[in-house]
């Protein structure tokens, strides 16, 4: 696939998660490479969120169901766009969204300030938000960026971003 890093799970199949970030980078790939050591198909994209996600989505490898996870300010936009099943999002600001387009969404918000804006607009709208404030920095779950890395924020919140992401399968197995 040429539209970003893929990686495959082990077992050859999972549900699809777009990791969304600032581009193509060793974070971002590494992230994804966890994904799939958890059993997701999981997708870096080079260029746009919504293309990248149908060809994801349309891979054999794909179980059909799509969840984003994503860093600052472009998750939650491309959640808006693509109305995924469900959405991490690490270090999520408030923006101008259409935020109708989250209703049925599962959301899980990894914060590093105790803003629940976005939160309640999620709730209004009527999908399902988790959000999570952690004593570290923007970056604290980026082990390539020892400033800001924060080992026990990032083992928490990866517990739970996980959480969130393996309902992806078990829905579709329902």
């Amino acid at each position: 696939m040429s539209s970003g890093y893929l990686a495959i799970p082990e077992s050859g199949s999972g549900p699809a998660v777009l990791v969304v970030g600032d581009g193509l980078t060793g974070h971002l790939m590494s992230v994804a490479d966890r994904l799939a050591a958890e059993g997701f198909l999981a997708l870096v994209p080079k260029t746009g969120p919504a293309d990248a996600a149908r060809r994801l989505l349309e891979l054999p490898e794909s179980t059909g169901r799509l969840g984003i996870l994503g860093f600052g300010d472009r998750t939650l936009p491309a959640a808006a766009e693509l109305r995924p099943a469900a959405v991490v999002s690490f270090y999520p600001r408030p923006a101008d969204l259409v935020w109708s387009r989250f209703r049925g969404v599962s959301v899980v918000l990894h914060q590093v300030d105790g803003d629940t804006s976005i939160q309640r607009q999620i709730a209004d709208a009527g999908g399902s938000c988790r959000a999570y404030a952690y004593d570290a920095v923007a970056g604290f779950f980026n082990d390539d960026c020892p400033r800001a890395y924060h080992s026990d924020a990032a083992r928490t919140a990866w517990a739970r971003s996980l959480e969130l992401l393996r309902g992806l399968a078990v829905a579709r197995a329902a």
